[in-house]
């Protein structure tokens, strides 16, 4: 109940921060007309075909979605508040700190699906006619919790490390980066080679943001689903535990630059 309400009052501070708004839904309307012309351009020139296109473009799309509902840049909520020593402020209060600084995460993430996601995501389903297999609803929905667990503890464990480095724009720019080459953002993983796609295809990033995506595949085998989302399994377990052992080891040993 706590969690709900922090969430509620975080969201109320978002909408009331309108140049912010406009700056954060253009921002991401900017990313997805930049991959919108890259692919086109590559199809005018005939360096693909008009169904690889239209195949991309739908992929794209609906893994930057997904990315935009799962993944908020926690780690700069972490990040910044152990830099300005606002993290000590927090664990002095008789609420979960991390519960606390997830709330305001949460409160983004909310935001922006309410202002542009959605709205965008209706857009993007009325000009394409995207091949889904809604029966397997249900475990599209229990892989993107996964999804979830999954961003959330490898963000929270690059937030935590800035207390042994003491800034937070690289770590980000960082996690960015790997998370948009090794899950396929901008560029399919289907057109890395083979030997990189079966390595990436193990790795947590791609089950963050492809897994959901796979299980509403409608050529999409049984075997093949149950054997996704198992690996996904492992991965958000996995990662729960580090991120809690690096949550509890390193706070302890906050060191807050220049107190």
């Amino acid at each position: 109940m706590i969690l709900v309400y922090s969430v509620l009052i975080h969201l109320k501070t978002q909408t009331k921060y309108k140049i912010n708004c406009f700056f954060t839904i253009g921002n991401s309307l900017i990313f997805f007309i930049i991959n919108f012309s890259l692919w086109y351009t590559l199809y005018k020139t005939n360096y693909i075909s008009y169904e690889k296109f239209k195949n991309t473009i739908q992929h794209v799309f609906l893994i930057n979605i997904l990315n935009q509902l799962i993944s908020g840049d926690f780690e700069n909520i972490i990040g910044n508040k152990i830099i300005n020593g606002d993290i000590v402020y927090s664990l002095i209060q008789p609420y979960n700190t991390f519960f606390l600084l997830l709330s305001e995460h949460l409160a983004y993430l909310l935001f922006r699906f309410i202002f542009f996601t959605l709205p965008f995501s209706f857009f993007i389903f009325y000009l394409f006619d995207f091949n889904i297999d809604y029966k397997n609803l249900y475990f599209f929905l229990l892989s993107l919790i996964f999804s979830f667990t999954i961003m959330i503890s490898i963000e929270t464990i690059v937030g935590l490390l800035t207390i042994k480095i003491s800034q937070i724009f690289g770590l980000s720019l960082l996690k960015n980066t790997l998370v948009s080459i090794l899950a396929g953002l901008t560029i399919p993983l289907s057109y890395y080679p083979t030997l990189l796609r079966k390595i990436f295809s193990f790795l947590p990033f791609y089950h963050a943001l492809n897994t959901p995506l796979n299980l509403i595949n409608p050529n999409l085998s049984k075997l093949h689903l149950l054997t996704s989302l198992g690996i996904q399994i492992v991965w958000a377990i996995s990662l729960i535990m580090v991120s809690y052992f690096f949550w509890s080891y390193l706070v302890r040993k906050i060191n807050i630059n220049g107190g």
